[in-house]
C-alpha cells in the first residue's frame, strides 16, 4: 500500500495571508458567474501560492520516491473550516503542474480525527 503525502496547513493561513482568501473568493465568484471564463492562469496563480505556503517540496520528493511508479495519493488534512474552504484542488507544483490533474497523483481532503 502506498503511503499518502499528508499535507497540513497552518490554521492561521487565511489570517496571515488575507490575499489568499480574497483570491479564493474571486475564484468562487468566477465559477458562480457562468459568463466568465476561469483560465488556467488564474488557477495556477492561486495553486502556486498554496503550494508555496505549505512548503512541501521535500515531502513530495520523498513521497514520490517511495511511491515509485505507483500513483501517489495527496491528502489535505485540516480541522479548520477556513483552510478547508480554500481551493486546494488547484494546488500547483512547478514540475508536475496541477497535482489533482496529474496522472501520477490523486487528491483528496480529510478532517483528522481528534
Amino acid at each position: 500500500m502506498i503511503k499518502p503525502l499528508l499535507l497540513k496547513s497552518n490554521a492561521d493561513i487565511t489570517q496571515r495571508y488575507p490575499a489568499l482568501a480574497r483570491q479564493a473568493a474571486e475564484l468562487s465568484r468566477l465559477y458562480k458567474d457562468r459568463n466568465m471564463l476561469v483560465t488556467d492562469e488564474a488557477l495556477q496563480k492561486i495553486g502556486s501560492t498554496l503550494w508555496y505556503l505549505i512548503d512541501a517540496d521535500e515531502a513530495l520528493a520523498d513521497a514520490k520516491e517511495q511511491a515509485g511508479k505507483h500513483t501517489l495519493p495527496v491528502v489535505l488534512a485540516s480541522n479548520d473550516p477556513a483552510v478547508q474552504k480554500l481551493p486546494w484542488e488547484t494546488l500547483y507544483h512547478p514540475e508536475y503542474g496541477f497535482l489533482a490533474h496529474h496522472e501520477g497523483f490523486t487528491f483528496s481532503r480529510t478532517i483528522p480525527s481528534v
